[in-house]
């Protein structure tokens, strides 16, 4: 076997004239002994590279069966590599004369501790990279180094010294070598195990630099050597977008293996910080104001949330775990249990306090404009994510559904893993957040029209991808249907002809919900009241304006979707805006909160359709962003929102909470410990237990609890007139309370 004094291992992507240019400067070297070059070949189109090669015979030639990444790559070739010393080479550099590699082999021979040598490396004009040689990479040094710090402070102490300065006479000792070109030895390598292959791209230097150092080894650039570096016309081809993601999960497991995931998180938070997330950050943080502010004088506590909070405290009261949650407005169907699993633990963590559970809503909220950026970013672009979580931090209606403390609230949020799921293909994960969403409320029911469209795209996997996503629907939705199963799937067959029964009802088929011309009027006002309290106060509106609003939006969606007709994820979008909407027409008479799955759909499609409309007017857009901002920021400094007065209540409003709390200890204080029986006469009140669980929940935090049919009855009137036999013991801002004894023959 001929003996090799040195293997370069080059791995190959893209760039094919660099490549030539790159191995006819290796063939030029002189004095290094024996040569052999391996390349490692990572381009999808194969004859890319033996083009090249046919030019250079005593080339190895390798091609995996897979892309592993840089890293995967040079080891392949170190496992082939005959030489005791393997040069690791980017196909875009080439050596400057025909010494340089002798002069890194010299060196490495001559300094024993030495496991590699790179030479200074220069850019195609002659002049030598000012960052070529780096001291150990710590979390401080990539807080700053590799972040906005580094470029509003170009000179800070940290960064200069992460930056280690090259003589350009004499060799200079570091702590990772530029992987573009650098001297190893074998054994050395052999001796770390190598490159990490969980680095695609990126941080390789780095990562074996530490590795090497641990094991008393030493790391040098010898200026005498000189390489030319294209710097990036390997990757030139790949999408900018896509290195940048490469380049930061590098960066972060790099962090995390060397340093731990909290350094590794927090190297993050201040690397990715840039332009958008700096603009990002100021939406975050005026949508957490906009939830949190003044929160405690203007929570919100009705009877549903007083239900759904004893239906929680049962839970560790009784031990019992249910299978179903919240009731709908329908006797005979339930929720499913998720919400209660979930939130239950939070209400205990709160203390049972109806304002702890108001911060946990307002944190969803904010949490929500994060979770919103993130995918839509991934989905559309950075400017259609800011600008559409922008919209969602100012929004009128978001602040009102995470103001009102409400479970099915959570399907804005929940709303974004599904659609990401099914966009990307992900059938099984797309049904089982379906399965969650239903759990949260059964508005998302009007989403099947849109998937059912989606997956009928794709005809030939159109079964396997059902029936993927209907299993994982079933995976989330087990309790529900356990619950089911053990009661005869009543609950499941009233569903299942309720449907059919309002569709019929519309059509004229049976007789309920019939279409007529004062329903199609209220199911268009709904949908106009839908779109632009997504966006303004509904107070604030005008019929003109309104109509504007509504009419040059669907004109924009329009034009957009015939120029998207491509884009997977706008289609669907617009097709579960225009076939939800239709859902919701056709039920009739529909309530906000059945609007609900459609607000981020109509957001982001808002934002999107915007940023194409406006792309040469942005000053247009910067101009109605601000009036949007300005309407929406008097309106919440108002009487309107912020400083409602909670000292009088309105049949309009929801009592004030410090009305309920002050009634609730006045009948608390009354009772002296005897058992009760409660009533509520107000609106609201045909509902079970006339709508009164709120004052129940906050007379059980209050230590006496309201049992049924007990001797002494209290009745609490919201602005209302008590009957003239009941003896009033409280009286304050429209709200009175009485107690009649059974004796008397109450009401």
């Amino acid at each position: 076997m001929q003996k090799v004094d040195v293997s370069i291992c080059i791995v190959a992507y893209k760039a094919p004239k660099e490549l030539n240019e790159c191995l006819q400067s290796i063939y030029k070297q002189k004095k290094v002994g024996t040569l052999e070059v391996i390349v490692v070949d990572h381009n999808e189109n194969e004859k890319m590279v033996q083009r090249v090669l046919s030019a250079f015979p005593t080339v190895i030639y390798v091609r995996p069966l897979t892309n592993g990444g840089y890293g995967a790559g040079n080891n392949r070739a170190i496992e082939i590599a005959k030489g005791e010393f393997v040069f690791i080479m980017n196909p875009d550099t080439k050596f400057e004369s025909d010494l340089a590699l002798s002069y890194l082999l010299r060196f490495l021979k001559t300094h024993p501790k030495a496991a590699g040598v790179s030479g200074l490396l220069l850019e195609e004009t002659g002049k030598p990279y000012t960052q070529l040689g780096a001291s150990e990479l710590t979390p401080l040094k990539g807080i700053v180094a590799l972040s906005f710090l580094n470029k509003l402070f170009p000179k800070n102490k940290i960064s200069q010294s992460y930056y280690v300065p090259i003589h350009e006479k004499k060799p200079t000792r570091v702590a990772a070598l530029p992987g573009s070109a650098a001297l190893f030895r074998k054994s050395a390598l052999a001796a770390v195990g190598g490159f990490d292959e969980q680095l695609f791209l990126y941080f390789e230097e780095h990562d074996v630099g530490r590795r090497l150092l641990k094991k008393k080894w030493e790391l040098w650039i010898e200026p005498k050597a000189r390489v030319i570096h294209g710097w990036g016309k390997s990757t030139n081809a790949v999408r900018q977008e896509k290195l940048r993601g490469i380049f930061n999960r590098s960066r972060f497991y790099y962090f995390k293996k060397h340093f731990g995931i909290v350094s590794a998180s927090l190297v993050e938070a201040f690397a990715r910080f840039g332009k958008h997330e700096a603009m990002l950050l100021i939406v975050f943080l005026l949508g957490l104001f906009l939830r949190f502010y003044n929160l405690p004088s203007n929570i919100i506590f009705h009877g549903e949330l007083g239900d759904n909070y004893l239906a929680m405290k049962n839970i560790f009261e009784t031990g019992n775990i249910p299978l179903l949650g919240p009731p709908t407005s329908h006797t005979w169907l339930s929720f499913g249990p998720l919400f209660y699993w979930f939130f239950a633990p939070l209400l205990l963590l709160s203390k049972y306090e109806p304002l702890g559970m108001a911060l946990v809503f307002a944190g969803i909220g904010g949490v929500t404009i994060l979770v919103h950026y993130l995918f839509v970013s991934r989905m559309f672009s950075k400017k259609a994510a800011l600008l559409s979580a922008f919209l969602i931090a100012i929004s009128p209606a978001y602040l009102d559904f995470t103001r009102e403390s409400r479970f099915f609230s959570v399907t804005l949020l929940l709303f974004y893993p599904f659609y990401y799921s099914l966009v990307t293909a992900r059938y099984f994960m797309a049904g089982v957040w379906f399965g969650v969403l239903l759990n949260f409320h059964l508005t998302p029911i009007i989403y099947i029209p849109a998937v059912a469209l989606f997956l009928l795209k794709r005809r030939n996997t159109f079964v396997r991808s059902l029936a993927s996503l209907l299993l994982g629907v079933t995976v989330s939705s087990l309790p529900f249907i356990l619950y089911n199963a053990l009661h005869g799937f009543q609950m499941v067959g009233n569903m299942l002809l309720w449907i059919p029964y309002r569709i019929g009802g519309f059509f004229g088929l049976v007789p309920k919900n019939q279409f007529s011309p004062d329903i199609a009027i209220t199911n268009v006002t709904s949908a106009l009241d839908f779109v632009y309290g997504a966006i303004l106060p509904l107070k604030s509106q005008t019929p003109l304006l309104l109509s504007a609003l509504c009419l040059g939006l669907l004109l924009i969606l329009i034009a957009y979707r015939r120029v998207h007709k491509k884009n997977n994820s706008f289609w669907l979008l617009i097709t579960m805006l225009i076939t939800g909407y239709l859902a919701v027409f056709i039920h009739g008479n529909p309530p906000s909160h059945y609007y609900l799955p459609l607000y981020p759909v109509l957001l982001i499609s808002i934002a999107v359709a915007a940023l194409h409309v406006f792309a040469r007017m942005r000053v247009v857009l910067f101009i109605l962003l601000l009036i949007i901002t300005v309407v929406n920021i008097r309106y919440y400094f108002s009487d309107q929102w912020f400083y409602k007065q909670n000292e009088y209540f309105t049949t309009t409003a929801t009592v004030p909470y410090v009305l309920q709390t002050d009634a609730s200890h006045a009948i608390v204080e009354d009772a002296q410990g005897t058992s009760f029986s409660l009533k509520r006469v107000g609106p609201f009140d045909q509902f079970e237990e006339n709508y009164s669980q709120n004052y129940r929940y906050l007379l059980w935090k209050a230590g006496n609890e309201p049992r049924p049919n007990a001797y002494l009855t209290y009745a609490i009137y919201e602005g209302r007139e008590p009957l003239a036999h009941e003896t009033v013991i409280y009286s304050k801002g429209g709200i009175i309370v009485t107690k009649a004894y059974a004796l008397t023959n109450g009401y």
